[in-house]
């Protein structure tokens, strides 16, 4: 059971048996891995947002900071903070709105992992949430320098939301979508994936994942670079360069001499923009082979 998860079952017990029923509907909700408060369903948290129960829930927030796992990013219960925080987003308790005020400041002074997260909890509401002004302050002073947003720039790109877009497409090797049946094992070895995502701040302010892969290969290989950090499975990552956006050319035709591959610029398997970005200047710019 993740940690979070199971502070709020073992302490439920020391409400009240209203709170304790209101924060059972929490609990049943986080028993499902998948839950995720959103746009559509973290209205229906208010309910859940009494004195009594905001109180029990940063009591149980205290004691999972004291567990050390906050800003294991790898290893935190990531759903469960998302959960607490939306129904806690609803109390006007001074105690609940200083807590996320503090916690702000401790993202923004030492590690933005949390900043993202709450920043769309707070935007899900209809009225705005007293401690939004402090990450928009942020991110507005933050935003040019994140690699994603410089590359905007040069593009000349400008989103309908500067703080809610996406960028996503796909390249392989022979520009196909799924991975043809009839392929040998040694032409699975040589079929890769190009996956990158263009998007607005995430955890640790990461605006931009490359990953390439053959994941149907028997001899798999896997690089996942974001800009807080390197993934690989069966790859050297020193041999890789770091990622800059605006040579992406560069850091793409490295990629292609290591590995004795030439991925499809011609046929694109899948291309994705949020409202308002202009499709045909993204298409140029990767049939350009990223060149500016």
């Amino acid at each position: 059971m993740r940690t979070l998860h199971k502070i709020l079952l073992d302490h439920k017990q020391h409400l009240t048996q209203p709170s304790e029923k209101l924060v059972q509907q929490l609990i049943r909700k986080l028993d499902n891995d998948s839950y995720l408060p959103d746009g559509k369903n973290v209205h229906k948290l208010h309910l859940l947002s009494t004195s009594e129960v905001d109180k029990f829930l940063l009591n149980c927030l205290a004691k999972y900071q004291l567990s050390n796992e906050l800003y294991d990013l790898s290893n935190h219960d990531i759903g469960s903070l998302r959960a607490v925080w939306a129904v806690l987003s609803f109390s006007k308790n001074p105690e609940v709105i200083q807590y996320f005020d503090d916690f702000i400041l401790e993202n923004i002074r030492h590690q933005p992992a949390y900043l993202a997260n709450l920043f769309e909890i707070f935007n899900f509401l209809e009225a705005p949430h007293p401690s939004v002004e402090q990450i928009r302050q942020y991110y507005d002073q933050r935003l040019p320098e994140l690699p994603a947003y410089q590359l905007l720039k040069r593009l000349d790109i400008h989103p309908v939301d500067l703080f809610n877009w996406s960028i996503s497409f796909i390249l392989t090797t022979d520009g196909e979508w799924l991975t043809p049946r009839e392929l040998t094992d040694e032409e699975k070895n040589r079929r890769y994936i190009l996956e990158i995502r263009l998007n607005s701040p995430e955890a640790l302010n990461d605006t931009y994942r490359v990953e390439i892969m053959n994941d149907f290969s028997l001899k798999r290989k896997r690089i996942i670079l974001k800009q807080s950090g390197t993934f690989t499975i069966d790859i050297d990552q020193m041999k890789f360069p770091s990622v800059d956006l605006l040579n992406l050319n560069l850091f793409l035709t490295h990629i292609e001499q290591f590995l004795n591959i030439q991925f499809n610029f011609e046929k694109f398997a899948y291309l994705s923009v949020t409202k308002g970005i202009q499709r045909k200047k993204v298409e140029a710019w990767i049939k350009n082979r990223f060149v500016i």
